[in-house]
């Protein structure tokens, strides 16, 4: 039995004996040429086939049939690629392969940007699962993957994916301009993160303070490495001193970074607020008490 993928080129008979039959195939579906028996794949059917070669009569001789067995092989196709096209530095890049054909093969090769030297570059594996972990930390790098099938001697058409890895955001200070504030004054926050365009997630946490207009917690993009807003606090009670901190956690690109939170601030009560007395009549003469 002779195996010849779909794309292979022509290919000729490998013929001796008495020349001038005919050749055939059965079922339909090979492309044959009856008179030299040349079989042409690329315009075949995949299947397995039956060539006939008729012998011709030859003086006494009648003429009689020969045979053998074809077999034109389909090229894997790749049916699907599961990933992700955007990861985090230092997870796993978790590819899975799958064909259209039972026992597809497949070969692999990858082209790497600002990523450590230890990520394997080539290999054969239907899930491909090994971690990556960028050079620079604070830039992002990419993997370029080409992957070809293979069954039954066929080479399928190759498949390209590109990975891009983010890196992770880190905050690296989360600082109050002060440390004590009057109350009806503005706290000041500054953020200061290792790249351009983390999300910060901010909470304040309080102690006998009221921030105005009830907002607690907020959200920020930062466009550079640095982000900062502004709350106005009031002591929950005028004559007695509160404090406040905020916590922060980031995100950039679906990667999750560290928490941070800042120092303790202050909020001091006015001096020289008004007390109320208590309302009361007296007598000219007696004393107010």
């Amino acid at each position: 039995q002779s195996l010849y993928c779909v794309s292979e080129s022509p290919v000729a008979v490998v013929f001796t004996g008495t020349t001038g039959g005919q050749f055939s195939a059965i079922p339909a579906g090979l492309s044959i040429n009856s008179s030299t028996g040349l079989i042409t794949p690329s315009t075949s059917l995949p299947g397995t086939y039956q060539v006939n070669y008729l012998v011709p009569s030859n003086g006494a001789c009648s003429s009689f049939v020969v045979s053998t067995t074809v077999t034109i092989t389909p090229r894997p196709t790749i049916t699907n690629i599961a990933f992700s096209s955007n990861i985090c530095d230092g997870s796993l890049t978790d590819i899975a392969l799958t064909s259209d054909l039972i026992g597809t093969t497949y070969v692999w090769s990858a082209t790497v940007s600002n990523i450590t030297g230890s990520y394997v570059t080539s290999g054969t594996e239907a899930n491909i699962n090994q971690i990556a972990t960028l050079n620079n930390s604070e830039t992002i790098g990419t993997i370029t993957m080409t992957i070809i099938p293979r069954a039954n001697g066929c080479d399928g058409a190759a498949r390209t994916i590109v990975i891009t890895v983010n890196p992770n955001p880190v905050i690296e200070s989360v600082s109050v301009s002060d440390t004590a504030v009057c109350s009806g004054s503005n706290v000041h926050v500054d953020i200061v993160g290792n790249i351009s365009g983390i999300t910060y997630t901010w909470t304040a946490i309080t102690s006998g303070v009221n921030i105005v207009g009830g907002t607690t917690s907020g959200t920020i993009t930062a466009t550079s490495t640095t982000a900062g807003f502004d709350l106005q606090v009031v002591t929950s009670n005028p004559l007695v001193a509160g404090t406040i901190y905020f916590e922060v956690s980031s995100v950039r690109n679906g990667c999750v970074g560290n928490i941070l939170q800042s120092g303790v601030v202050t909020v001091n009560p006015n001096p020289g607020l008004p007390i109320a007395s208590p309302v009361k009549t007296i007598c000219s003469g007696e004393g107010s008490d």
